[in-house]
This record gives C-alpha cells, structure tokens and sequence, in this order.
C-alpha cells in the first residue's frame, strides 16, 4: 500500500515533519534461540532500567522475527541507548543480536505514465538527456529508479525514483520531467507499507510472520473457513487507542481510506526521511 504526498510546494509540511529526525535502533535476533520478542523485549528494557532509567523511549516495537524496534527522541539520544546496550548488556546475550541504526531514507518522487514498453536505463538515459538538473557536472545522477508500478492505463507504469536529498527542493519545484517529446507528471511519493494478512504496518504480506494468521480487514478477528464478521472493527485503531491512548472511531475496515492510522504511519515516514534541508 502506498500513500502519495501530493500539493507540497515550498518544503516539508510543518505540520508533518519534525524539527529534529527521530532515533531508531533495530535489535535483530540472530538465530532461531531468540525469536520471542517478548523475551528479547523484556531482555533489553531490563538492561535500561537498571543501567539508563532516564531513557525516554517514544515506542518499542515488534518486528520480524522476534526483533526489537527501538524510537527516541533523537539519533543522538538512541546512540546513548545502543552504547548502553552494548556496555552493561551480558555479552555472552547481546552477541546474540545485531544493534543496527538504519540509516535516514532518501525523498522519494513518482513518475507518472511512462510508457510500459520503456525499460530502467532508457527511461534513465531519457530523463538525463532531456532535465539538465537531473545530474552533476560529471553527469552522475541525483536520482535512483527503485521500482514501477502498474498505471490505471495498461499501457503505462509508474517509475518510483530514490533523490539525492541535498536536490529534494529542486525535485519538488519540477511538476514534471521531460522524456523523449512529452513532459511526464511528477510528484511527491510516501510510501506505508501494510501487509494484508495481519494487516499491522511496516512491512509487506511477504515480510508477515508466518506464525501469524490471516485476519479479517473488516472485524480483525482470524479469517477461517466460514468465517463470519460481527461488524465493523479497525485492529489497527483499536491498538492505537490502547497502546497510545488516541480515541479513534474503530466502526470501519482496516483498510478504510479515512483511516487515522495510515495518517499517522505517513508522518512517522517524513520524520525518518532525510530531506537534506
């Protein structure tokens, strides 16, 4: 699932994106004797309380796995926590995990309508021959071709493309590119991930963990064989208003396009995304 950013003329949105970018540490399991995140939560939050009780964590979140998904305030603050981590954790337990702080996502745009007989490298070649500010004065290009879509038209695609973050004002002053003779609509793309078997955020269905069960998008409870919903119940609302204490209607599906929840994993987005600003 993807949502596109659309209308940001001048900059980031103030409203979404933070003055300071957040700090997240993965602590990723690695071998198969540590896949209860549970147990590795509880390992990792004991170290902090006893050794960095001042920590102010913003989120500690499941991934696959079995790992550990760690937010602070700041790259600063969550650099603290990894040094603490790796200095009092028993080092016969933590050299059993990898500690990895991901690096900031680059902005990325989308292309629209390029023809679908048109490959990677000639639409490349294409772009750069024809949008000079596409490239450095040694022709490097400021921008990377990740994936395309398939266009409403089935005779079109549309190109996802990766920046050089330092470029991202550039990018979002352009409302298209040209390529071979005609000017190709360009924008904005923030993309949110949401599996559609446990229909939970940040990762693809691909990426779901197998122990999990396909639920249902329109009550959240598992989708078995004659299954029967009991009306309307968003599981991602639900969670929302226990874990984070929002007080969001949860009468509609998961996958409702009013959603709260899709707004709010759109935003952490832009936090985690480098704009070179």
């Amino acid at each position: 699932v993807a949502l596109q950013a659309k209308d940001r003329k001048h900059g980031v949105s103030s409203t979404l994106s933070p003055k300071e970018p957040e700090g997240i540490l993965l602590v990723k399991p690695k071998d198969n004797e540590l896949k209860e995140f549970e147990a590795n939560r509880k390992i990792i939050l004991d170290i902090l309380q006893t050794h960095s009780p001042e920590a102010r964590l913003r989120g500690v979140v499941r991934i696959f796995g079995g790992g550990v998904k760690l937010i602070d305030a700041s790259p600063d603050d969550i650099l603290a926590i990894k040094n603490t981590l790796i200095a009092h954790g028993e080092k016969e337990v933590m050299d059993k995990f990898d500690l990895i702080t991901p690096n900031r996502r680059s902005p990325q745009f989308i292309l629209y309508n390029v023809p679908k007989e048109v490959e990677a490298d000639s639409l490349k070649d294409g772009l750069l021959a024809k949008n000079i500010f596409l490239a450095d004065g040694n022709n490097k290009p400021h921008f990377k071709l990740e994936f395309s879509i398939p266009g409403r038209d089935r005779r079109s695609n549309h190109w996802v493309m990766s920046i050089n973050p330092k470029k991202y004002e550039d990018f979002l002053s352009k409302e298209g590119l040209y390529f071979q003779f005609t000017r190709l609509r360009l924008a904005e793309f923030i993309s949110v991930k949401q599996c559609r078997k446990c229909y939970a955020f940040g990762h693809t269905t691909r990426g779901c963990d197998p122990k999990n069960k396909q639920l249902c998008a329109k009550c959240g409870e598992t989708r078995e064989e004659n299954h029967r919903c009991n009306g309307y119940n968003c599981i991602n609302c639900s969670e929302s208003n226990r874990r984070l204490r929002t007080n969001h209607k949860t009468d509609h599906s998961c996958l409702n396009r009013n959603c709260k929840t899709p707004i709010r994993q759109k935003d952490l987005v832009i936090q985690r995304t480098g704009y070179g600003l």
